[in-house]
Formats: C-alpha cells, structure tokens, sequence
C-alpha cells in the first residue's frame, strides 16, 4: 500500500508540473510573441501601413483622388473657351507632334526641338512653323534613353540590350562606349561625358569621365555601394560632376556635391528626401524637389545658391507640390516655369507613378522677388480636356512652352 501510494504522488506531482509548464509556456507568448490587435486610433502615426496624417488630415487610401480634372467640364474664370494664349486660365495646348516621342530636347538655337520617335527609330527637329526634318538618315531601332549635349550636335545613346553609343549628328558618326556606363551628364562645352561605371561588384563602381570620342576615359570617384545615392548632374560651372545624398536622418538627406577634380565642396542640407536637382543655366542656382512627412509625402520645390562660397545658402522654398524635373528656366536664371499637378495623390513623392494621370496646370516663378502665378491649365480646344506632363520646354525667345504628354507626344503653349 505504501509503495501504491508513493507512485500516485509521484504521477499526481508529474502532473501538476506539466500544467504548470503548459500555463508558463502560454503566459510568456502572449507576453513577448502574440500579435498585437490592430486599432484604429492611429492619431497621426503611421498604422496598418498607411501614410501618417499631416496637419490632422484623416488617412485615405492611395487610389483616393481628390480634385481629378478628367473628364470633368472645365471653365476659364468667367466662361468662354479656352484661350490660345497664356493668359492664366484654360489654354490651348495643340498637339505639334503626333507620335512617341523619347527625350524630346529644344535644339541648338533654342526655339526648334529635337526628338526621338520611338515609332520609326529616326532623329527629327520641329520648327517654329511645325515642319519636321530628319536630324539623319541613320535608323535607331530599339533606344531607350537619349541624353543631348548642352550644343544639342551630339547625344549618348542608351539601347534595350545595354549598349551604348555617343552618335554626333554633324559628322553622322558613332562611337560605342562600355555597357557598365550608365546615367549619363555632359560637360558644359559638350565634349565630355560623365558617368556612372557599375562593375560586377561593388569595388568596381566609379564616376568617370570620357571624351565624346571615347578616348582619355579616367575615374574621378569610387562609389562602392554607394552608387545608387550618387546622380549624375554637370554644374554649367564645370566644376561639379555629381551629387551624392547622404542621410541626415530618417527625414532629411545632405546633398554633397561631387568635383571634377576630388574638390570639397560644402553640403546643401534639404528639408526631405527623394532629391530630384536641376541646375539654372548661369550655374548660380539649384532647384531642386523633395518630400518629407510635412508635405504629405508629395513633391516640393526649393531653390538655393549653389556657386562658390555661397553654396548652400539662401535655401528657400517655393511652394509648389512637383518635381524638379517638371520645369524649365530661362536662359537668365532667374524665370522659372513649372508644371504643376492638379489634386496630387498624397504618397506621390515616394511613388511617382501615383501622378502618371494628373492633369497639369503651369506656374511662372520669379526668382529675384520670389512671386510666383497661375499662368495657364493647358487643354484641348474644347476645354473639355486636360493633359499630364512628363517634360517641359522653354523657348530661348521665352514666348513658347512645349512639354511632352504620359504617352510622348508633344504640345505647345503660347505665352505672348
């Protein structure tokens, strides 16, 4: 009977103890590894994936678009059709070039434009009169990415399969250059073309420089892993090469500014990240986009100094929701115009493709007193339609815009 006994206090206590570890084991998962339940009171953080409110706006999803223009009748202020000239409301913007176009870019004189036609693969220039001419005979099936030199004579080619060539339309001649060559900027005398060399691993990637004939390539600096934070930008001054973005903190990035020579030069700290730069004409300024948690996750515009001992300086925001690449100055420097979105998605700073169906509306800014106006919402004749923008072009007579629609094709817009 002991010994009876002694075995069932022996299984009663195994028991008890096994409860116990079962009881301890779930109490430690619901303290350290169960799911926390979702809520709705988000109060601005960021929850459930959505972007976090900014200025005690609710959370809506993407796809939500507010203030869409398509397919919505649209009125100059006070009626009437759509004017033919800028004039601060609806504006003709007639279709000047019919077909896809790539990296469309105003020629040499500054008042013809030169682009690719994805269709026929051929070079054209359209006059002021809307003639078309062939830039040369040679056929460019399959390119990619054109990027013009500042005298518009010559331009890197970019193709599908990776290769690359500089093709001069004076001499009708080309020259191949390697494949690892990638994101290319010309010199400001068009003879030079920088670039990134991205090489089977990280040690092999550098900024480079080349002739446009292919000869004296030399490296100006590693990037390691780095080369995605680096663009590739040529200051008018010739001293700058590059840009590289380095992280201030989880908002925020410094702009270092990259020279021919290894210079130092001094940072532009931005209010975002995303930087998006385009240098004025003279060299003197920088605008340039960014987004942050303040602008809802969209495009902002800002202008600084960006010359000499003054880089860096006077950074000022202009207060527009779009991105650098969206205008164009003047050859002065000081006139900017810049296509701006029309009910812009929140998020679209950190995807662009959100703003691929936008319509635009033109702002003309000027620099030296910082006023800035609504000059035109481009349209069709019957104002019934309004356009996206991809690109933007300013004549060099400052009377004449043309930008590229989503699909390549090219309009005009009179300003006088």
């Amino acid at each position: 009977m002991p010994i009876f006994l002694n075995n069932w206090r022996r299984i009663v206590a195994i028991v008890i103890f096994a409860l116990a570890a079962v009881l301890i084991g779930w109490l430690l998962y619901l303290a350290f590894f169960a799911p926390s339940r979702i809520t709705n009171n988000n109060n601005g953080r960021l929850a459930n994936g959505q972007l976090p409110n900014v200025n005690g706006a609710i959370n809506r999803p993407v796809e939500a678009n507010i203030n869409r223009l398509v397919g919505l009748p649209l009125t100059n202020q006070g009626g009437g059709p759509p004017s033919d000239v800028a004039q601060g409301g609806l504006t003709v913007a007639p279709v000047v070039v019919d077909t896809a176009t790539l990296d469309a870019s105003l020629a040499g004189n500054g008042v013809d434009l030169n682009y690719y036609d994805r269709i026929n693969g051929k070079f054209l220039k359209l006059d002021r009169t809307g003639a078309k001419t062939l830039l040369t005979d040679a056929v460019f099936k399959g390119v990619e990415a054109v990027d013009w030199s500042p005298a518009k004579d010559k331009a890197v080619l970019s193709f599908k399969d990776d290769s690359k060539i500089v093709y001069d339309f004076n001499k009708k001649r080309q020259t191949t250059l390697p494949k690892e060559l990638e994101d290319f900027s010309w010199s400001p005398d068009s003879s030079q073309v920088a670039a990134k060399f991205i090489g089977p691993t990280p040690d092999d990637n550098w900024l480079a420089v080349v002739n446009a004939d292919g000869s004296s390539a030399k490296t100006i600096e590693p990037l390691g892993r780095n080369a995605d934070k680096v663009s590739v930008d040529w200051s008018p001054g010739g001293q700058i090469v590059a840009t590289y973005q380095q992280a201030l903190d989880g908002e925020r990035v410094a702009v270092v500014p990259l020279g021919l020579a290894g210079e130092n030069f001094k940072s532009i700290e931005t209010a975002g990240r995303g930087f998006q730069g385009l240098w004025d004409p003279t060299g003197q300024r920088l605008l340039y986009s960014v987004h942050s948690a303040s602008t809802a996750y969209n495009p902002s515009l800002y202008v600084v100094n960006a010359n000499g001992d003054s880089l860096g300086t006077g950074n000022l925001s202009l207060g527009l929701p779009t991105w650098a690449d969206k205008c164009a100055f003047a050859a002065s420097g000081l006139d900017l115009y810049c296509a701006v979105p029309v009910g812009l998605e929140r998020g679209s700073g950190l995807y662009p493709e959100l703003a691929a169906s936008s319509v635009y509306q033109f702002y003309q800014v000027d620099l030296a007193t910082g006023s800035q106006k609504l000059i035109a919402l481009p349209t069709d004749t019957t104002g019934l339609s309004a356009y996206p923008v991809d690109k933007v072009f300013l004549s060099a007579t400052q009377d004449q815009l043309f930008f590229t629609d989503q699909d390549g094709k090219i309009h005009s817009l009179k300003l006088r």
